[in-house]
Formats: structure tokens, sequence, C-alpha cells
């Protein structure tokens, strides 16, 4: 925008310098806004100027004096200046340049600011015509100055973000970002609300659980067999109230003292906190699960198992009073079974971790995205701290054993650029399609990124060092789908890290594979090829496996040598595919050729197996023959 300014002529002291009548600079009487000339503001009975005002947030924007009041500083303490009585409000007057007496200048209202001074901003209420003639924060929208919308899925609170579907989350803000809560004490159906009294009527009203007591005359009628409540008839109902007793308990899930070298059991009713270390005998760990097996082992209680249908579970509501942890135990040499037990640490299944004791279910996952705490699941409501319900295959002695538990969902990417902070794209199983790998943002292993040189995985921010033979080098492999995807000189090229999938079985004929791309330096065009005839320039036809290793999947890349296929040589680096074969008669160089046209004299293009090595042992059983095409003598 254009911002204007005001010129006032002070009559008769500067009549001359103004070029003016003496009219000019007096002020018209006016009752109302129409009664003064385009660009007068009616103020006080006088046709004024519209006030400049600076446009302000807080005080502190303001001149000495002004205060920020509907985003306008306008003064609230120092009077006025002024030249003539004029320029003052009702009954006051003009002394010594300052307005004194009367009632104080009419303030003006923001709605009627037009300009402000300072930067070519206009009020946020103002129109306008692009966005820059807006404060911070506010967008043009249809010539009006409007807050800038949030971007989908961010927030400043919780009314900012959609409501959820299930109507036992809520919307919350975290950190900016509109995510998703559970709802303490949300029920869906009444049996979402058994109070485990059998005194009361169970009820979901509202998502929230009613448990109303019976009808009663006398307290003897109300009493639920809990030793934790204080049983009493009041007004004709039931009223089964806890006790603030805090060592009362009714099984040893009810005592915790948040100590994890404490054994917490419930003993007659009451809880007690027996230190680990200071069992005698096997009588010094018993407790009030059925499901477990006590043993004290040098001076430590230890707990395991009790094979009975009743202690097998799936997940912790599995084991209400039977301990309350579904947890992992071996069962044989090659089978593992999850039962009720006690608890260890005081984590929760999907909550991150590091050693095991952590976990309530002593057992500490170990994935590419993370560490969590097993535990057993049906569905993704069984898991806490954003983790989802998946499967993870156990290896147990020679055989492998799959179990439902809670894991992280990660977010899929295509290159380091789409994960977030420190994060880089990593591979994981695909949970949709067996055998096959996706790519998730995960936190950084080493501190090399991709196509940077390395001698070990743990070099790689990835975890990944893969060898490029094609140069002869070890690199950090980083993830791509498209050479974008890849740091500034390095190229997306495919199967450039391959992973094996064991079938279960003692064969390992059955065993699948799967290739992902990966950035490395310039290698070539790279286009699909069947003979080097068909690659420009010192490029040759490499003979590429597959993404699966059942076949080969030829490319263009730049040689190393000068010689063709067929040509006689003495070492690798004379040929072009870095590849001077040794017959025992002659010495020529390998390469992919469709006729004999394409071969050295003295050799012609004949087909012959190709054995493509099985790249997860060394039994010649497991390679795979393909037929190709070569030029030979």
């Amino acid at each position: 925008m254009r911002r204007g300014y005001l010129s006032l002529c002070v009559p008769f002291l500067f009549l001359l310098a103004c070029g003016q009548a003496p009219k000019a600079g007096l002020l018209e009487p006016c009752e109302k806004e129409g009664d003064c000339e385009d660009g007068l503001l009616c103020n006080a009975g006088l046709c004024t100027q519209k006030p400049t005002v600076k446009s302000c947030l807080i005080d502190d924007q303001c001149p000495e004096g002004q205060k920020c009041i509907g985003g306008a500083c306008t003064p609230t303490e120092a009077p006025p200046e002024c030249t003539f009585d004029s320029d003052c409000g009702k009954d006051q007057t003009c002394e010594q340049g300052q307005c004194v007496g009367g009632s104080e200048p009419d303030v003006v209202e923001p709605s009627d600011i037009t300009e402000v001074s300072g930067p070519d901003l206009v009020a946020d209420t103002a129109s306008c015509e692009t966005d820059e003639e807006c404060s911070e924060g506010y967008v043009c929208n249809e010539g009006q100055c409007e807050e800038e919308p949030l971007p989908p899925g961010k927030c400043n609170d919780a009314g900012d973000c959609p409501a959820p579907e299930d109507p036992c989350f809520e919307a919350v803000c975290d950190d900016g970002d509109c995510k998703e809560a559970e709802k303490d004490a949300c029920c869906k159906a009444d049996g979402d609300c058994d109070d485990g009294n059998q005194l009361t009527t169970d009820k979901c009203v509202d998502n929230e659980c009613v448990n109303e007591g019976k009808a009663c005359t006398l307290d003897d009628e109300c009493n639920d067999d809990n030793p934790c409540t204080l049983d009493s008839c009041s007004v004709g109902k039931c009223k089964n109230v806890k006790t603030a007793d805090p060592l009362c308990c009714v099984s040893d899930e009810d005592c915790d003292d948040g100590k994890t070298e404490t054994v917490d059991l419930c003993v007659g009713g009451q809880c007690q906190f027996n230190s680990k270390d200071k069992c005698a005998t096997d009588q010094d760990c018993i407790d009030s699960n059925p499901c477990t097996k006590e043993t004290c082992k040098a001076g430590t209680c230890s707990y395991t198992y009790t094979d009975s249908p009743e202690c097998k579970c799936v997940n912790d509501a599995d084991c209400m009073g039977k301990g309350g942890v579904c947890a992992i135990f071996q069962t044989g040499i090659t089978s593992l079974g999850t039962y009720c037990t006690n608890p260890v640490g005081s984590k929760n299944p999907g909550d991150s971790c590091t050693e095991d004791k952590e976990c309530k279910s002593n057992f500490c996952l170990t994935f590419s995205d993370g560490n969590v705490c097993f535990g057993g699941c049906k569905t993704d409501i069984d898991c806490k701290s954003g983790t989802e319900c998946g499967v993870v295959t156990f290896n147990v002695g020679a055989g492998k054993v799959e179990l439902p538990t809670c894991v992280n969902p990660g977010i899929q990417c295509a290159g380091d650029a789409e994960c977030k902070g420190t994060d880089v794209c990593v591979p994981t199983l695909n949970p949709d399609d067996p055998n096959s790998i996706i790519t998730v943002c995960n936190g950084k292993v080493g501190t090399k990124t991709g196509g940077q040189l390395c001698t070990k995985d743990g070099d790689c921010a990835t975890n990944q060092c893969i060898n490029l033979f094609e140069k002869n080098i070890d690199i950090c492999w980083s993830a791509c789908q498209a050479d974008k995807d890849c740091p500034a000189g390095l190229f997306c090229y495919p199967y450039m890290a391959y992973f094996l999938f064991d079938q279960g079985t003692p064969a390992e004929t059955d065993d699948k594979y799967w290739g992902i791309p990966g950035c490395a330096p310039y290698l070539g065009s790279f286009k699909p090829c069947q003979a080097d005839s068909d690659c420009g320039g010192n490029e040759f036809c490499h003979a590429y496996k597959n993404q699966t290793n059942t076949d080969l999947d030829p490319h263009c890349i730049t040689g190393i040598g000068q010689l063709g296929p067929g040509a006689t040589c003495s070492a690798d680096s004379q040929c072009k595919g870095n590849w001077c074969f040794d017959g025992g008669f002659s010495q020529f160089c390998v390469g992919l050729c469709k006729t004999s046209n394409e071969c050295a004299g003295g050799t012609t293009c004949q087909k012959v197996d190709l054995i493509l090595q099985d790249m997860g042992d060394a039994n010649p059983d497991n390679d795979l023959t393909v037929p190709i095409n070569v030029c030979q003598p």
C-alpha cells in the first residue's frame, strides 16, 4: 500500500509558508461523521483529520503515556498537545500547548483506524489486497485481514483439533501437534464397568460407568466380601466405599511401593513389601498369585510360570487376579508360551526401554526403530506410548515362534529428508507383505551419512555398511526411491542391499530375498540392457540380480578397462566388465551379447549357465543357475 501523510498549516504565523487563506486551517463544527468533508472525522464536535495511530499488541509497543487499547496505541494519562482550544475536548482549554480542564478527549475506537504509523501494515480487521498489508500472523482473505489458519494437524490448544471418532478418546494439543489421548474410566458398554462387586448394577451411561448399589434395609445386606471397602445401607441403597487404608489389598496387584528391589505381596488383606534379597526359604516368597511358582535362590525370590490352561494369556487383561502381567516363558527347546506372572519393572507394553528389568514383563524387545517393552496384545488398545499391535518372530533354538506384541508403527519414508530431527530412513519388515522390506523413520545409530566410507554397520547412521563392488569400496547405505532422495553428488540405484527371509524350515533352498534401492556415487546410465552393444561410450552391460534374487536384471554401468566382450586379456582391469576369465587354453574378457557380431575376433556369442551364489550361506545347493549369452572362444 501507499502510506499518506498530513500537512497542517497553522493560520497567521505560517500563512505565507503554506500559501493558503487563514480559514483553511480552521476546524468546522459537526454533530456526526457525515457533516465533515471526506477524510475528516467528527471528533468532540469538530471536523478533524483522522488520527494516525500506531498498531500494537501490548502496552510496551506504545510511546510513553499511551496504552494498547483495541490494537491501537491510545493516550491515557498525559494531556494531548494543542495549539487552539478547538484542539482539545469538551470544556477544555489550550494552555501552554497542553489541553487542561473539562472532560477527557474522546478516545478513537479501533474501528475508526484506517492507517497506522511505523511499518506498512493495516490493523488486523482492516481491508487489504495482499497478505503483506496485514499484521504478522494474519492473512488477506476476500479483502479483509484475518488470523492465519493453522495447518492441518497443528494447534495452539485442544480446541483447534478435530474431535476423535472414538468417544473414549479426546483431542489434545501436544507441542503444537493434534493428537488423541485415551480418557480415564471411559466405557462403551455395560461390560466395561464391572467393579467386581456382585451387589452393584453396572451400567455405561454416556461413556461413564455408573455402579448402583442394590436395594437394602440393613448394613449387613451390603457386604461385598471385599476387605478394602466400607459397606453400608444409605437411603435404601448399598454403598461400598473404598477404605483410605493404603495397605488394604485384595491381591498382590493392589500392592506397589514403586520400588523394584522389593517383592510386593498381599497377605491377609494387608500389603507387605519384602526385600528381594532377604528370603531364606521358598516359603518367604509365597504370594497370592496362583500362576507363579515361588522359589528362593541365593536370597532372592524368583517367580516362574505355572503351566495350566487357566494361566495362559494373550494380554495383561487376561491376568487380572493372576499377577497382572502376561510374560514370555520358554516352554521347550524350540517353543515359547505366554503365561500370567508378577511384574518385574514398572513399564507397560509398548513403553520404550533399554534393559529387561525396566519392563513389567521383564522383556525389552530390540527393533531397528527403537526398543519397547514386550506386551502381548489383541488390539491396538492394549498398547501404550503410540505403539500398535503387531507380530514378532522369535528365534528359539532351531525353531521360530510368532507372538503378538506391541511394536513401533514407524513412519514410512523414501529418504532421510522425510524424517524429523536426527531420525534417518531405515529398512524394516513390511507388515502387509511377507518376505519384503519397507523403509521407516527411526533414530540414527552411527554418525556417518549415506555414501560415506565405512568399515562396519555401526559406523553408519542407518546401521547399514554395504560393499559397492563397482567402485571397490564400502559405503554407508541410505534410502531412496529417486535421485532427489539422495545427498548431493549421489544417485539412486536399485537393489543396493539384499535381505534374507528364512521360511521356518530346516532347508535353506526355500529362503527368500528382497533387494532395496540405495544411494551411491555415479555408476553410469544404468539403463536396462541385454548386451554391451545396448550401452554407449565406455559402459558395459553388468548382470545385476533382480529384486528377489531369482533372475538377472542387467544394467549399463561405467566400464573399468577398454577391452570389450571376448577380447584377449591378462588382467581384470583391462576389461570393461572388470572380469578376465581364464579358460585354461586362453584368457578373454567376459561380456554379455545378443549376436556373435558383438564379440571380438575369434569368439562367438554362446549360451552358458551363470551361477548366482546364495547370499545367506556358502552351500552350493542353494545357488541359483541362470542361462545367459556371453562372448567366448
